[in-house]
């Protein structure tokens, strides 16, 4: 099979970063733990991997603690987890793999990502890395990779899912394919008759038992024997983690029931019948109990015949997948909206969910926005309910019959001067000024099309509407003005965010969209566009600082600094002069390179991100400096390292500042990546 060696980019040079002029700090990622994909038990503490970082669970005590990118880690999305000789291993879904010493974390990134699985070699120093389409062998900070089946499609995201390492030295590994690699470097693979296969371990007897899409599979060596519906010994073929108990009977996940083999015969327990819609991830039997990873329950101990659901954190946030949907008021209420809540963080600095028991018009959300009184207006993705607005305790609804929308989804919500508000919907423009509402669309007026993707007023009180693949159009109330790719030098027609700084200048993105969607990616996309009123100005890759031409949301500062969600940079902060700012997962607390909403907390001074990918919610202080000089991963050239406290180190944590002196004696405040 293909063996190709790689030096491994181990953060271990200067990366080049322009210096932050106003310095971001004081990170918080605002993570739900609810779906826990890994368990490992280590004596008192079970050590848990989830979509939002590492948990260590204290048995005795029924604390947590909480490690998330903040503290180091690579990727919050955690897929695969092992202990081994003193280190926990954590493999991200997206970016990257860390290792972890109960101190701090080294990190490592790879070609491919989703780190799912490890294996560890003793006798040859080696660790086997499981990720999409390769295994990662690494040895003495340098890695190979191997290609179990170079014939395999990579654009379908096969994954390695299971390694294990019998006594003889063979490697075995599962996923998209199932085989082993010998320890004279043969490849093997084998028709197990299952396309997935999610876990394999060993027993005693050198059996392979193997966790698939197709049931439970034993392979002896020779032959397979399968275990599943057909022969009446599981309840569903999809079975998910594996492990041993003391006393050797067989314990597994078996989409919603765990089921224990002991050699003869199969037990079910099925989970509680209010978790029906849950599936189990992994499990692990520790003495009497045996804990149980779900994907929407959290953690759950399974004892005497009963699951008990353990509390990990009082968090209302249930899931990490964020929609383009949020908004800020004065007062510092900042609401973010995923696709099963609405999420507000209060002006008194708690979380809590809005409308918790109106299941006529909750949970999903398309849009909402505060009012000049303060009210939160919502409209749900619902085909009754059009528009719910709260007012301290009170919620008032209007129905879709009651209004002019017909079948169209409302998209954007915004207020003019007089409080009146505008709808940006599906099909077409809508005010409504507290008593009646008015329509427009490409039918009564100029407007080049009904989809409504943006709308912002500016200083005097003109709406700006960004229009599906048909460019942006202002509004004085009485005249229309359109600008496309024709008739101006926007790049791209896609228009979905746009804001106005105190100059009266106009802010949009510009993005390439596919069939009317927008493509992702810092590459895809006209950048940043410009409109003074009279001319026009763009920034993109090739003459600026910008990263990224894919620009997902801008919002603006009492400064008039522009704050954009980049695709694949992060955040980007632009002066609106010459100035420009990234904060990246390499030099901030960021959950993920793909940011979809920000939003500025005047009260707080703090920036508010959303995102896509399960990278859930993050906050951070803004305009605080920190006197940092450059941002550094490992100090070239450097002879000694001090922290910020004078305290001499060998080796520097993640997000942490330190003193670096060259060998002249120039002392250097830098940031460690």
């Amino acid at each position: 099979m293909k063996k190709m060696v790689i030096f491994l980019m181990l953060l271990c040079i200067q990366i080049s970063a322009s210096v932050c002029h106003a310095q971001v700090n004081d990170w918080k990622n605002y993570l739900s733990k609810a779906w826990v994909r890994n368990i490992v038990v280590d004596g008192d503490k079970l050590y848990l991997g989830t979509d939002g970082g590492l948990a260590i669970y204290d048995k005795n005590t029924g604390r947590c603690q909480f490690l998330d990118r903040t503290n180091g880690l690579a990727d919050n999305n955690i897929v695969g987890l092992a202990h081994h000789n003193g280190k926990w291993w954590i493999g991200g879904k997206y970016t990257g793999m860390s290792i972890y010493d109960e101190n701090s974390f080294q990190n490592w990134q790879f070609p491919f990502a989703l780190q799912s699985c490890f294996a560890f070699d003793d006798a040859l120093d080696k660790v086997y890395i499981g990720a999409i389409h390769d295994i990662y062998i690494l040895k003495d900070n340098y890695y190979t990779v191997y290609t179990p089946d170079p014939k395999a499609d990579i654009h379908y995201y096969p994954a390695i899912q299971s390694l294990v390492l019998d006594k003889n030295g063979t490697l075995w590994f599962g996923g998209f394919t199932f085989g082993f690699l010998s320890s004279n470097g043969n490849t093997t693979l084998l028709n197990c008759g299952a396309s997935e296969v999610n876990n394999i371990i060993i027993d005693d007897k050198d059996n392979k038992w193997l966790a698939t899409n197709r049931g439970l599979i034993k392979y002896d060596g020779t032959s397979f024997t399968s275990y599943n519906t057909s022969g009446g010994q599981l309840s569903s073929n999809n079975v998910n983690g594996l492990a041993f108990d003391t006393n050797r009977n067989l314990w597994m996940g078996n989409w919603n029931v765990l089921v224990k083999y002991d050699g003869k015969q199969f037990s079910s327990y099925p989970l509680p019948s209010n978790y029906s819609n849950d599936w189990i991830c992994d499990i692990a039997p520790d003495g009497n109990d045996v804990w149980v990873a779900t994907r929407f329950h959290g953690l759950l101990r399974f004892y005497d015949g009963t699951f008990e659901q353990t509390e990990l954190e009082k968090n209302i946030l249930t899931q990490n997948l964020m929609h383009e949907v949020s908004t800020v008021d004065e007062k510092g209420n900042v609401c973010f909206a995923s696709n099963d809540y609405l999420a507000q963080y209060t002006e008194k600095g708690e979380w809590k969910h809005l409308f918790p028991n109106a299941k006529d018009y909750y949970p999903a959300i398309n849009a909402a926005a505060y009012d000049k009184r303060g009210r939160l207006w919502v409209a749900p993705n619902n085909s009754d309910t059009i528009l719910a607005v709260i007012e301290n305790a009170d919620t008032t609804v209007f129905k879709r019959d009651n209004t002019p929308f017909q079948t169209g989804q409302l998209k954007q919500l915004e207020f003019d001067s007089k409080n009146h508000l505008w709808v940006g919907a599906s099909n077409g423009l809508y005010k409504y000024n507290g008593v009646q509402w008015s329509q427009y669309n490409s039918s009564n007026s100029p407007m080049p099309g009904d989809m409504i993707t943006s709308l912002a007023f500016d200083k005097s009180d003109r709406l700006w509407v960004g229009i599906a693949d048909l460019g942006v159009c202002s509004f004085d109330g009485h005249n229309w003005v359109c600008h496309d790719t024709i008739n101006s030098p926007i790049p791209y027609n896609y228009v979905d965010c746009i804001a106005v700084d105190s100059h009266n200048r106009v802010w949009m993105n510009s993005r390439y969209s596919r069939n009317g969607t927008p493509v992702m990616g810092k590459d895809y996309g006209g950048g940043l566009v410009c409109y003074d009123g009279t001319n026009w100005k763009i920034y993109n890759q090739n003459n600026s600082n910008i990263g990224g031409n894919s620009i997902v949301d801008i919002a603006i500062d009492k400064h008039d600094a522009l704050w954009m969600a980049v695709s694949d940079i992060g955040l980007v902060r632009f002066d609106g002069e010459n100035q420009w700012d990234a904060y990246t997962i390499y030099n901030s607390g960021l959950a993920n390179p793909w940011p979809i909403q920000v939003q500025i907390d005047v009260k707080r001074d703090m920036i508010w991100l959303s995102y896509e990918a399960s990278g859930g919610i993050s906050s951070a202080k803004m305009n605080q400096g920190t006197g940092v000089e450059g941002i550094f991963v490992t100090p070239n050239g450097a002879k000694a390292i001090y922290t910020i406290e004078g305290r001499k180190v060998k080796a520097m944590t993640p997000w942490q500042i330190y003193i670096m002196r060259d060998e002249n004696g120039k002392t250097t405040k830098v940031l460690a990546r």
